[in-house]
């Protein structure tokens, strides 16, 4: 570079010197003289352009040669970035083979443990058979049942322990599965071949061949299952032996990691050192050569930066030309965008926002362009109206509602249903209905009704001939009034005693006036059982049917929860009270709150069907949907009918300002009795009917009546008046639940009749007693 330098320096000088005298030789008179010096003036002007261009193909040269060892630095600078990433690489890689070369040895010596497991286990199992032969030869009646059983036995012991260890080594050995997959092909064929051999060994009858063949079976089951779990096992040990035949010694891993590392050493630092030396010398040149061109051209950078300013400043003038442009360009695009957008409604009502935010949803969501229209108010909320012509294609309204867009129209106008687009086809406008409010609610038509259901007028005369009932319905809805209104109207017309077993006596919803005789779910257990016997006993002559009975059983359902083990036991006493009861002049009234008749084990719907079942509001539904007594099309009817009950009680409770626990409130049940066709019927109010009706009820004539019966209904006053502890310490009141004298245990049973007495005998003390159970059939009514 400086020789270049030198030479350039000459040839300047020389030219300069050449063409001071040519300049001087051109103002000579004479002629040739002045003819040399214009050529010379030439050859000095030549000289100093050659200067130029060689110093400037040198400059250039140089630069391209600059330009080559930066390359040249910046690769050799990512080979030895590669080479360090490439050795801690194989440092990491090293370590996960000692990981991986330990872990397949742990692997290889558990594999050999469990061969040797399984060989032991084989050993075992010969010696197990030939025990079992030896002990099968020393039988001396042998079944034939239980020689099937043993081997069917071992073959699903064997086969259930292959099937588990070719599972476990699938999961272990996940990389060999399609080897596992032929294990598992082999383990069906050898099932199926070995169940077709046990349907094959299960019609031998014969001693001998029960035992020669199936203890040779039981031999080859168990020698397949220990041969297949062998071939699964060493499945996996070929996978290991491939892993270590694979792979190095760890010795010579690290020695050829240590190697590669001591030559990329050597081989960076050498090149290290060659680029430096190089950058040094390229650096020095560069610096020289930059201060001599930057002395040299210093003079002409004024005038260079002057023409730029001019340049600078046309520039910023023809910048904001075109701003001002882009301003009104941007101006008419915000005035085209706004013309663009959908029309919206004017005002601030409550219409108008929302079918803004209809508008602004659909546009901003699918780019669709409601215009709006106008708004119309309805009985049931309003109506908007769009128009949409505008949109580059023919909007339906299947468009509109798509994507379950409708609950997003619910939500921006709070509507109560999902609002639905109506095109208009006329005038080509889209309606959406909006409903906001329900309807105004219709006064019910009471002279239709009346000819879905028997009134509660009707009521008494209905249910005077009942006997065996089933009561269903849900919480509160008055379940227990209901049975006590139908137990006072069979009182009242068929005269007798009534007992009433509530485990709830204690709730502060307690509306009964019967006479309590059971307060828990356990009384309730022992009177179903006592009545059950004495069914029977009546049904077998034991006992007179000349006194009518009336039990009423609330919370049947919850009873048969609250005992354990007993629930099929309860199930079928109730099962033969339903189906007896009626015939041995006794009644039965059970109350729950499930018309599903799985709720009640031991009995099936159609032993239902010898009572009348009254099931009470939403439980007719249950009923007729689990009946197997209808047809499609008469169970649909009914509910139909029951669809409008409901609805015509539901409005006169609103009506009426009744909540459903009133007792005033209107209701209404489905009657289902034996032998005839559902109907409906009208609840009367809790308390129409009490006990007392019953009590009054009865008039004893001096012609039927003498002091003996005077006396008999002096004992049954205290039960009548609910009166029980006075019952129970009155062993002639007639009450059922009667102590025992002896042991004062009411676990009592009647045994027979003395002089018109009943008879009973303790079950706890054995005890024999005598009482009088005359009730008010016995005085002439």
């Amino acid at each position: 570079m400086q020789a270049l330098n030198s030479f350039k320096n000459k040839l300047f000088f020389f030219s300069f010197g050449l063409g001071l005298a040519s300049t001087v030789a051109v103002f000579q008179p004479n002629t040739t003289i002045k003819e040399l010096g214009k050529t010379l003036i030439g050859f000095s002007i030549a000289g100093v352009v050659l200067g130029e261009l060689t110093t400037s193909k040198a400059f250039k040269f140089h630069e391209k040669e600059l330009e080559h060892y930066n390359k040249l630095i910046t690769e050799r600078t990512t080979d030895a970035g590669k080479f360090s990433r490439e050795l801690i690489k194989a440092n990491s890689d090293l370590d996960a083979v000692k990981k991986q070369c330990s872990q397949l040895e742990n692997e290889l010596s558990k594999a050999l443990e469990f061969l040797k497991a399984r060989g032991d286990e084989l050993i075992s199992s010969r010696e197990e058979i030939n025990n079992l032969k030896a002990n099968l030869k020393d039988v001396g009646r042998f079944s034939t049942s239980e020689a099937h059983r043993i081997v069917r036995q071992t073959y699903n012991r064997s086969m259930k322990k292959l099937e588990c260890h070719i599972e476990a080594l699938m999961r272990n050995y996940q990389p060999v599965a399609d080897d596992f997959n032929n294990v598992l092909i082999e383990v069906d064929k050898f099932r199926n071949r070995y169940i077709k051999k046990l349907d094959e060994y299960d019609q031998l009858t014969a001693f001998n061949d029960l035992i020669d063949v199936g203890l040779d079976m039981q031999e080859k089951i168990i020698d397949g299952c220990i041969e297949l779990r062998c071939k699964g096992q060493s499945v996996a040990i070929r996978y290991l032996n491939n892993l270590l035949d694979d792979s190095v010694s760890y010795q010579q891993y690290e020695s050829d990691i240590i190697s590669t590392q001591n030559h990329a050493g050597q081989t960076i630092k050498q090149l290290k050192d060659g680029l430096e030396a190089q950058v040094r010398a390229i650096a020095n040149d560069w610096v020289v050569s930059n201060n001599q061109h930057v002395e040299r051209y210093e003079t002409n950078y004024t005038e260079l930066l002057q023409a730029g300013r001019e340049a600078v400043a046309k520039l910023q003038e023809r910048d904001n030309l075109i701003s001002q442009l882009l301003e009104q360009i941007n101006g008419l695009e915000q005035e085209l965008e706004q013309l663009r957008k959908p029309w919206t409604f004017t005002g601030t009502i409550d219409y108008a926002q929302a079918g803004n935010a209809i508008i602004n949803f659909y546009y901003q969501a699918y780019g669709y362009v409601l215009d709006a229209i106008g708004w119309q108010e309805t009985e049931t909320g309003y109506t908007l109206t769009f128009a949409t012509g505008r949109n580059k294609v023919y909007l339906t309204a299947d468009m509109l509602h798509d994507k379950d867009n409708r609950p997003q129209l619910a939500g921006l106008t709070n509507a109560l249903t999902l609002p639905t687009f109506t095109p208009n086809y006329q005038s080509g406008l889209m309606v959406l209905d909006v409903q906001t409010r329900k309807p105004a609610k219709k006064k019910a038509n009471e002279t239709d009704v009346s000819k879905l259901w028997i009134p509660a007028t009707k009521f008494e005369a209905t249910v005077k001939g009942w006997s065996r009932i089933r009561i269903t319905g849900g919480s509160e809805s008055g379940k227990s009034p209901t049975a006590e209104n139908i137990a006072v109207c069979i009182l009242k017309n068929r005269p007798g005693t009534a007992k009433l077993y509530n485990p709830q006596h204690d709730s502060l919803k307690n509306y009964w006036t019967l006479p309590t005789v059971g307060t828990s779910h356990k009384d309730s257990e022992k009177a179903i059982a006592n009545l059950a016997q004495q069914v029977d006993a009546r049904s077998n002559g034991l006992e007179s049917r000349d006194a009518f009975e009336l039990s009423v059983f609330d919370e049947i359902d919850s009873t048969m929860s609250h005992t354990k083990g007993k629930k099929s036991a309860i199930g079928a006493n109730v099962n033969f009270v339903i189906k007896q009861a009626s015939h041995q002049n006794l009644g039965a009234i059970f109350i729950g709150q499930n018309a599903n008749v799985s709720e009640y084990p031991g009995m099936d719907r159609s032993d239902w069907n010898s009572a009348v079942n009254v099931h009470i509001g939403s439980n007719a539904y249950d009923a007729l949907t689990n009946t197997n007594l209808l047809t499609t099309e008469e169970t649909t009817r009914l509910k139909g009918i029951a669809d409008k009950l409901t609805e015509f009680c539901n409005l006169k409770n609103d009506e009426l300002g009744l909540d459903k626990t009133d007792p005033n409130s209107y209701r209404f049940a489905l009657v289902m009795e034996p032998n005839k066709k559902p109907y409906f019927i009208e609840l009367p109010s809790f308390g129409t009917y009490t006990y007392d009706n019953v009590i009054n009820s009865w008039s004893i004539t001096t012609d039927s009546a003498d002091v003996s019966a005077t006396h008999q209904l002096q004992t049954l006053e205290p039960l009548q008046n609910k009166d029980v502890i006075s019952a129970k310490n009155s062993a002639d009141s007639g009450y059922v639940g009667c102590r025992c004298p002896e042991c004062d245990s009411p676990n009592l049973q009647r045994n027979g009749k003395q002089n018109g007495k009943q008879r009973y005998r303790c079950k706890d003390c054995g005890k024999h007693f005598t009482t009088d159970i005359t009730n008010i059939l016995d005085l002439g009514f």
